[in-house]
């Protein structure tokens, strides 16, 4: 019988199976190890832009507060208003909920992130002598945050 290392017949070949077979092996955990960074890789992207999805979001509420403060009427056609925010946008859509109530619907958008948040306001116009005659002031009754972060 011939050794492997005698330089019989038998172990001709014997090597170039052997680092072949080695590489194959290599290259297998090689592409499993790629495949599961990139997976990471993509998480991590999708949850920074979920995260600044809110942030946006949340930015575009505190806007919209302050811009009803100085035009009660902003908004009340009922249409989708949107506008640029940071790295992403907002969309700002406002409807009437009786008597000074509004529920305000903002969605926020940063790459592939997209988060609605929701906000029922009461916009009160002073009319008291002890505060500026028409100063507006805007009263956050509920505020809605489905978001899974």
């Amino acid at each position: 019988m011939a050794s492997i290392f005698d330089g019989g017949k038998a172990s001709k070949g014997y090597a170039l199976v052997v680092v072949v077979s080695m590489l194959a092996l290599l290259l297998f955990i090689g592409a499993g190890i790629l495949r599961l960074v990139r997976g990471d890789r993509d998480i991590s992207r999708n949850y920074k832009d979920l995260v600044t999805a809110y942030y946006i979001a949340e930015g575009g509420l505190y806007k919209t507060l302050d811009t009803l403060r100085q035009d009660p009427g902003f908004g009340s056609d009922g249409r989708s208003l949107t506008f640029p925010l940071g790295d992403g946008r907002y969309s700002v859509k406002i409807a009437s909920k009786g008597d000074d109530i509004l529920d305000i619907t903002i969605d926020g958008r940063s790459g592939q992130g997209e988060v609605r948040l929701r906000a029922l306001v009461e916009i009160e116009i002073q009319e008291e002598e002890e505060t500026l005659p028409g100063q507006v002031q805007v009263k956050l009754l509920d505020f809605v945050d489905n978001t899974p972060i």
